[in-house]
């Protein structure tokens, strides 16, 4: 039988007391076995930092002379609008792509000094602009993000990345996805869908792909667009 202990175990002790789950534990024949609910408070994790940005970092980008496209990690769902330029403490501004094309024409090929930045969170790149020349070489553009969680809860890595306040969001999201569960014992769309609106009351809705879209495009090869 896995044992999970710390917070991680503690969490799932509840959802069991919650769900009524608790015979068969010792011989594994519970609804939902420690993998799942290990699975569904991930999932809770995740939901959480997309919907609310809580968990912060900060990518560090090196300028090199000649290079526009620079690669973050895909634990990035959100960019700040400044980035800030060691070279002479000025800040980078996020622009999308539409703001450029029709304020900066030439901005796909311009070089000198970086004042703005476009984010691809779906390729996970920024690209500068303009172009660093060789003077701002090596020089950092600190950019502040909201990331997913850095590593999945485990039974070794047992204490979530979020804040202890957002803990009965995670079960609240964990009950949800249980009572989704595919299994005649186990499916209840009643009780799954007031768990998600208690979470969504609580944490928020989901965000609309249409909107995160703009943000979202890989560049074209940075061909260079004429404005006509």
């Amino acid at each position: 039988m896995t044992v999970v202990r710390g917070i991680l175990g503690d969490l799932i002790n509840q959802l069991r007391n919650a769900t009524r789950d608790t015979e068969g534990v010792e011989n594994n024949t519970t609804l939902w076995d420690i993998e799942e609910w290990i699975d569904y408070l991930n999932s809770a994790q995740d939901e959480i930092c997309r919907r609310a940005l809580v968990l912060s970092d900060n990518l560090s980008i090196i300028a090199k002379a000649g290079v526009k496209s620079y690669d973050i990690s895909d634990k990035v769902i959100d960019v700040e609008e400044r980035a800030y330029f060691s070279y002479d403490g000025s800040y980078l501004i996020k622009r999308s792509e539409s703001w450029l094309d029709y304020n900066r024409t030439t901005w796909r090929s311009d070089t000198g000094a970086p004042i703005d930045f476009v984010v691809y969170t779906n390729t996970h790149k920024i690209v500068i602009t303009p172009e660093p020349t060789g003077v701002y070489n090596n020089y950092t553009i600190t950019v502040p993000v909201k990331v997913l969680p850095t590593t999945p809860l485990s039974v070794v890595n047992t204490t979530p990345e979020v804040n202890s306040r957002y803990y009965d969001d995670l079960k609240t999201f964990a009950l949800y996805m249980a009572y989704s569960k595919q299994d005649a014992e186990t499916k209840d769309e009643k009780r799954a869908a007031t768990y998600l609106s208690l979470f969504e009351m609580s944490v928020g809705a989901g965000s609309d792909a249409n909107i995160e879209r703009i943000m979202k495009e890989e560049p074209s090869t940075l061909r260079v667009m004429v404005r006509r």
